[in-house]
């Protein structure tokens, strides 16, 4: 039995080229799939040969479409793009792009890194931390590290990811006034709008196993310290309020006595 791929039109186009007319939906495609409804990560592989035709598209078997992912994620999988390598779409490579690779070690205190001097967790994923490090996670982490400062303290910031920056605008001088005239009778402005990069995740740091200890002690006192911190602040707030009513009070009790006098 032939495996079909079934169009909204009620024509069904199977792998054998024989159309027979069908009570179809919409296009399911679990099999199979055209170029023009590949996702943003998908590729067809390059010995991938069409089924057919759709609307002047050529069809292909999903089998001959292949996943991309980007450096970061490859790692995940145990690979790493090659070095020159371009990317096949959208900053996306194909795993025939990648080579094994296996997490790095840190060697005398010596801690790899990516570019940009962070370490690479994808996702979270501690299976990605450099062998013979610890990962102390946490914003309090960062402050210590680098209030200690690598001098004393080698370690590298944890980046686990990315996060979208809200949508801006990009609006100068003047900018009121040249929306008031540009403003059509929709009354929308045609002032641009723009995407800001994205920014990374950061969540603690890495350090050798033989300073993990010390950093630790370090992390809890400045936890404790703040916490310390903020219940002294919630305290003075109360206090504050406290203080208020009471006076609050007062000058009632006064106002009522002098009006009864």
């Amino acid at each position: 039995m032939s495996r079909c791929l079934f169009f909204s039109f009620s024509l069904s186009l199977c792998r054998d080229g024989k159309k027979k007319k069908k009570s179809g939906r919409q296009a399911r495609l679990t099999e199979t799939s055209s170029q023009a409804l590949l996702k943003r990560y998908e590729f067809l592989t390059e010995d991938a040969e069409s089924v057919g035709f759709f609307k002047g598209e050529r069809v292909y078997r999903r089998e001959d479409v292949e996943i991309l992912r980007g450096e970061r994620q490859w790692k995940r999988y145990g690979r790493a793009v090659r070095k020159d390598e371009e990317p096949t779409k959208d900053k996306l490579f194909a795993e025939a792009q990648t080579e094994p690779w296996e997490v790095p070690e840190i060697r005398e205190d010596r801690i790899p890194v990516n570019d940009y001097g962070n370490v690479d967790v994808v996702d979270g994923d501690a299976s990605l931390v450099p062998k013979g490090g610890v990962w102390i996670r946490g914003k309090d982490a960062i402050d210590v590290a680098k209030k200690i400062g690598k001098d004393t303290l080698p370690y590298a910031v944890v980046v686990v990811g990315f996060e979208n920056a809200p949508n801006s605008s990009k609006e100068g001088p003047g900018s009121s006034s040249r929306r008031l005239f540009s403003s059509g009778a929709s009354g929308r402005s045609d002032t641009a709008s723009f995407q800001r990069p994205p920014k990374p995740k950061r969540d603690g740091v890495v350090v050798p196993e033989r300073h993990a200890p010390n950093l630790r002690a370090a992390v809890d006192a400045l936890r404790k310290t703040r916490a310390e911190r903020k219940r002294h602040l919630k305290r003075e707030r109360w206090a504050t309020i406290v203080r208020k009513l009471l006076s609050r009070a007062r000058l009632r009790e006064m106002y009522l006595d002098n009006r009864r006098q």
